[in-house]
Formats: C-alpha cells, sequence, structure tokens
C-alpha cells in the first residue's frame, strides 16, 4: 500500500456531529476533507474526485461501508481508507483484512489516535490554519437537529 500523500480525504459519515469533530480534526492537521452523509453521496463524491484518503463509517442510511471498499478495489489507484465501525468484532476483523483499509479504528473513535495516524503523514495546508465551523454555527447546526416544541 503507497504511502498517504497529502490532498483531501472524503469522509463519509453519516452522523452530521461526528462529521464535524473529524472535519475540524483534518482541517487542525492541515488536511482538506470533503463530507459525504450517504452512501450513494460517497460513490458519486468517490467517481468524480480525487482523494488521498477516505475515512468510512460501517453504518451508512442507504447500505453499508463495505461497498465503498468494492469500489475501491476496482479504482486503477484507490486511496487508503480508515473503516469506523461500532459493529461486531467479526466485521471489524473482516474490514480489517481488506487490501486498501489502512487502519480499522472501532467507535468511539479516540482523537489522540486519529490525530497520530493523519499527523505521521504530513500536512497539505498552512500550519495553524483553520476553517471549522465556530462555537455559534455549532449551536445553530445543533439547534436544527431538535425537535419541535409544541
Amino acid at each position: 500500500m503507497r504511502p498517504l500523500q497529502r490532498g483531501t480525504v472524503l469522509v463519509i459519515e453519516d452522523d452530521p456531529l461526528l462529521a464535524l469533530s473529524y472535519g475540524d480534526l483534518l482541517e487542525s492537521e492541515g488536511w482538506r476533507h470533503e463530507r459525504a452523509g450517504t452512501l450513494r453521496e460517497a460513490l458519486a463524491r468517490l467517481a468524480s474526485g480525487s482523494f488521498s484518503l477516505v475515512i468510512c463509517d460501517h453504518d451508512l442510511p442507504d447500505g453499508k461501508g463495505l461497498t465503498i471498499l468494492d469500489r475501491l478495489a476496482k479504482q486503477a489507484e484507490p486511496p487508503p481508507l480508515i473503516y469506523l465501525s461500532a459493529a461486531t468484532p467479526e466485521i471489524l476483523a473482516a474490514c480489517a483484512r481488506h487490501p486498501r483499509v489502512l487502519r480499522v479504528m472501532p467507535k468511539p473513535v479516540h482523537e489522540a489516535t486519529l490525530r497520530e495516524l493523519l499527523g505521521s503523514h504530513g500536512r497539505s495546508g498552512a500550519p495553524g490554519s483553520r476553517s471549522g465551523i465556530g462555537a455559534e454555527e455549532r449551536r445553530i447546526l445543533l439547534a436544527s437537529f431538535e425537535e419541535p416544541k409544541p
């Protein structure tokens, strides 16, 4: 497997707060990122973009992350993948055997472990640059997921 190169990470995660958290972490390490919240969206992004790394959740609203592994196996130069899951150990072990999987990380993902894995492969942005959302934007996003009050 080739070493990770600087570039853009595709984050495939249906939980918007986890996706924001991963995005903030990636940006703090100097990586650019794009997000896909569904299997369908992820497959479209993979077909139209070039990614240095894919971070993929197992359980998506319209399928399983294993479909992403199958799609990557058909690409000439597929990016490595970090597979995230709260699935059973058997599923995690099966994913870990896939040749495109760089690391399987059981959820909850420890930020320090992910940061170490990303940091060991260099930075693509300016040191200290950060375009993550702020506290007010996070509050607004969280409010949009709350149930309306009667």
